[in-house]
This record gives C-alpha cells, structure tokens and sequence, in this order.
C-alpha cells in the first residue's frame, strides 16, 4: 500500500508529504500490518474456518482484536480520522478489518464510541461506498444477517483452503 501511494499518489492525499504526518500514517500502517490484521485475521479462522472449536485460540485472538480496537478507539478520542484529521491510508488500510468485526466474533463495537463513529463516517464515503462493490457487490452485512447464507460462504471457503477436517494435512 505504501508503494502504492509513494507511485500513485502525487498530491500525497493517502500519505501525506509532511514528514510528521508521513510517519504517522506509516505507524498505523504497521499496527494493521503487524498487529490489527494478524489477530484478527486469526480470530476470523478459529470463529469462522477452524474445523475444530478450540476456546483458547477462539478467546486468545477475540480478545486480541477487542484490545487493538480499544488501542484505535483511544487514538480516535476527539478526531474524526487517525493522522491529520482527514482520511489517509491510515483509515484505509484498517477500515476493512473493523468492518468486519462482526464476521470475526466480535457482535459489536458500542462500547468503542469513537471506533463505531469513525466506521460510520469512513463507510458513508462516496469513494468508500463505490469501493465496497467492486469487483462484485458488498455482501458483508447480508452475509451477518442471513445465517444460511454465511454457513453456505464458510463451508465454499473450507472447501477452497481444505479446512473440512482435522485429518486432512
């Protein structure tokens, strides 16, 4: 992503030019990169992909992912965006996971006020809006709300990774 913004960015609107600023937004791109998405990537596959249930991963990971959502939280107390108050790749590159909090065990974030504001404020962007249906529509809350149709999701990605039993290597 860091790339992407160095090459494609001119104007430095994803990752600001200002070097305080530029380190800033670089941090939080770290805390996803080795923190947000790792944990709650795992929290995902133990409450979600797991063939087996097993409690200690389940609440290792979950509780992992609440604690970095509290870090971000914390970080939101009286802005509206991560670094410089205006939407940079900081926003953009952890969105996506608090997004799907739900999907990864978490039922709710109401007790993150700024955390919940901040999704609500990132997810009414036109730009973020037009982004969550390509290249196919967004199915994120249908599959939350419709419990057949994300038992349906779950076993085509079993499928794909082969994660329908524990014997299989």
């Amino acid at each position: 992503m860091i790339y992407l913004c160095e090459h494609y960015d001119p104007e430095g609107k994803l990752l600001p030019k200002d070097p305080d600023l530029r380190s800033q937004v670089i941090q939080w791109v770290m805390f996803q990169m080795g923190g947000l998405g790792p944990m709650q990537g795992q929290a995902i596959h133990f409450n979600r992909y797991a063939p087996e249930k097993i409690p200690y991963a389940i609440k290792r990971y979950t509780d992992e992912t609440i604690r970095l959502c509290s870090v971000l939280n914390s970080a939101l107390e009286g802005k509206e965006y991560l670094v410089g108050n205006k939407f940079t790749l900081a926003d953009a590159i952890s969105f996506p996971w608090v997004r799907a909090h739900a999907f990864s065990g978490i039922e709710s974030i109401d007790e993150f006020p700024n955390l919940k504001a901040w999704v609500a404020r990132i997810s009414a962007r036109p730009a973020v809006q037009k982004g969550l249906n390509v290249p196919v529509p967004d199915k994120l809350q249908e599959l939350m709300d419709n419990p057949e149709i994300l038992d349906e999701f779950i076993k085509h990605v079993r499928s794909i990774f082969k994660w329908n039993s524990t014997d299989e290597k």
